[in-house]
């Protein structure tokens, strides 16, 4: 998500702010104690990235974002031999199913098993898919017609020249397309980099576009679900003034292309938001009103949703 001629362009963001409007849209009552939250297609998913060793730690829940609780299911007693598991991503497609990667150790030097999970909306396990270790999952995103979206995590010992980035799975698991080999992305060729110093990959769908960002590559890279043509996006994300350091907390795409960063900052106020827009070619700032200092949780339709993690207040607002 970078060009060479933007690099001088990010010291000049701050001087563009652009006015929003925003409200709080609901309440989640009692907010699970997990350590990672999205949300897409109205609905707020909480899971945990972190090892699991127990049924609840383990559980993925989902609301609706105006608060209320939609299912909730545990993973680690999927695999009886499993002592903890991980969580890397999960998407949704509305009254359908709910796709999981997940990770588990089976302890005693046994190698951890990838899957890719699929649940109705009761919760109950249609299928399980044991991944080999060049298609683990870091990233997912459903579409609009059930078929699963995944950014592997690494090479896994494959040629990066062969094994690929992207895989596409329909709603019965079986693989549609690979596209992307990983050395397309010399950063992130052998593994998929992401730390709290350069961000989280994401990823995510919207109008007939899988997008997903590599913050190590700094790529936005979005495919056409139709047609499989790519198209590659680097961009530097802005510097604020005034702050020591910072770094990126998200990076997501909106279904018209335009491309949002939230900061994190050692100055006041702790949480930017940068909106870089494909037609003006520049970044540039906006104030989150009501829903300063909030979780970014994604994009929701022409919504940013944000969630007050002392509250669970869940705030929406658009930039106008």
């Amino acid at each position: 998500m970078r060009l060479p001629f933007l690099y001088a362009l990010a010291l000049l963001v701050a001087s563009a702010v652009l006015p929003v409007s925003g409200q709080t849209i609901g309440t989640i009552q009692s907010l699970p104690a997990h350590d990672w939250v999205k949300s897409e297609m109205g609905f707020v998913i909480f899971f945990n990235r972190r090892s699991a060793n127990d049924a609840a730690s383990s559980e993925v829940d989902v609301y609706a974002k105006a608060g209320q609780p939609v299912v909730n299911f545990p993973l680690l007693s999927l695999v009886p031999e499993a002592v903890s598991v991980s969580t890397t991503d999960v998407s949704i497609v509305p009254q359908q199913a709910i796709a999981v990667s997940a990770v588990y150790d089976r302890g005693s030097g046994t190698p951890t098993a990838s899957l890719l999970l699929r649940f109705d909306f009761r919760g109950r396990l249609l299928w399980a898919l044991d991944l080999a270790p060049s298609r683990d999952v870091e990233a997912l995103a459903e579409d609009d017609q059930g078929d699963t979206w995944t950014v592997t995590s690494g090479s896994g010992g494959e040629d990066p020249g062969t094994a690929p980035t992207v895989v596409e799975y329909d709603d019965a698991g079986k693989v549609i397309r690979e596209l992307l080999p990983r050395a397309t992305f010399p950063s992130d060729s052998r593994a998929t980099q992401q730390n709290a110093q350069i961000g989280p990959v994401t990823a995510g769908f919207s109008s007939g576009i899988f997008w997903f960002w590599l913050p190590a590559s700094q790529e936005m890279v979005s495919i056409n679900a139709t047609s499989g043509a790519v198209k590659k996006q680097r961009l530097d994300i802005p510097r604020p003034r005034g702050a020591q350091r910072s770094w990126p907390l998200a990076v997501a795409r909106s279904a018209s292309g335009k491309i949002l960063a939230i900061l994190g900052q050692s100055a006041q106020p702790r949480h930017l938001g940068y909106v870089w827009s494909p037609d003006a070619e520049v970044w540039s700032q906006f104030q989150p009103g009501p829903c300063a200092g909030d979780w970014f949780l994604g994009l929701d339709g022409g919504q940013q949703l944000y969630l007050q993690l002392h509250s669970g207040a869940v705030c929406a607002f658009k930039t106008q």
